[in-house]
């Protein structure tokens, strides 16, 4: 029988397969050469590109998975992509790869090795294969070197309906001692509705850390309409002028929710004439000192003294 009548026709859906996997469908170097050559096909690493249309970062994760072998998943942000994630698409192709593999990186690759990737167990399917949303979401918060950024992409993740807090918060549970961790738990709680007690900790702290008046806290006022309406933080400068401090936690990066928020607060803003400051939870724990120059600016307490 003719060697071509063995071979299987790689699936439509298929952009890209491994040269193993085209292999087992019959395709041997010769067959898979005889395509690159013909300009049907071209090859990328050890992956093999099933036409010569434009490349996209989607086709490079692909590339990616399929280069890095049966072993491999897109993971991080990557994986993210791939599952619809929304404004952090990165340029790199994230992969993660189990302890015992070994994979050259292709120049636009990143390769992560994970005592805890069990590809059979953790890889998801159909094509390419990844790791599921809360892994890839703590996966790529723990790879960021940016603190802030690593909180705002677990927000993200769980505002884009992504994953769950209670997934996310199991993910970072199982990854153990990861980078960011401490912030990590404290951003989840914020997204859960937590952030009143968390972020009054952090301003207290940073409040008697840079000698800067603790301010009444949940203060109820009323706004130009006359409603009543609670602050996060209140203080009246000697001149008689009033600063109003809005706490921002996850929740509010909510559309929606931010504009209510904004609403609200030029309403109060008008009824005092007040001079607001508004600041990130993510911000209060991961730069506190920037936080507390805007608050001595606010109040007009003037640089503080450092020996």
């Amino acid at each position: 029988m003719p060697r071509s009548a063995t071979r299987s026709e790689p699936d439509a859906s298929c952009e890209v397969l491994s040269r193993a996997e085209l292999a087992e469908l019959g395709w041997d170097c010769h067959a898979v050469t005889a395509q690159v050559d013909a300009r049907r096909w071209r090859v990328v690493g050890h992956a093999v590109v099933l036409h010569t249309g434009p490349r996209t970062r989607e086709l490079d994760r692909r590339i990616a998975v399929a280069h890095a072998g049966a072993y491999a998943a897109l993971a991080g942000s990557s994986a993210l992509a791939e599952l619809g994630l929304r404004g952090w698409e990165s340029r790199q192709a994230h992969v993660v790869i189990p302890v015992n593999r070994r994979v050259h990186a292709l120049p636009w690759m990143t390769v992560h090795v994970s005592r805890r990737f069990d590809p059979h167990r953790d890889a998801m399917r159909p094509a390419p294969r990844r790791t599921e949303a809360a892994r890839s979401a703590i996966d790529a918060a723990a790879w960021t070197a940016n603190p802030r950024s690593a909180a705002a992409l677990v927000i993200a993740v769980a505002q884009q309906r992504l994953a769950t807090v209670e997934q996310l918060r199991r993910a970072l549970d199982g990854a153990g001692a990861v980078r960011h961790r401490r912030l990590l738990l404290r951003t989840l709680a914020d997204v859960e509705g937590g952030a009143q007690a968390l972020s009054e900790v952090d301003l207290g702290r940073l409040c008697r850390r840079h000698g800067i008046p603790l301010p009444a806290r949940q203060v109820v006022r009323r706004d130009s309409a006359g409603r009543r309406r609670y602050l996060d933080g209140y203080w009246v400068r000697p001149e008689g002028r009033v600063v109003h401090l809005e706490v921002d936690g996850g929740v509010h990066l909510a559309v929606d929710r931010w504009w209510d928020d904004q609403a609200r607060q030029t309403d109060l803003a008008l009824a005092e004439d007040a001079l607001v400051v508004r600041v990130p939870t993510v911000l209060l724990r991961t730069d506190p000192g920037r936080v507390a120059a805007q608050l001595r600016q606010a109040l007009q307490l003037g640089r503080r003294r450092t020996a």
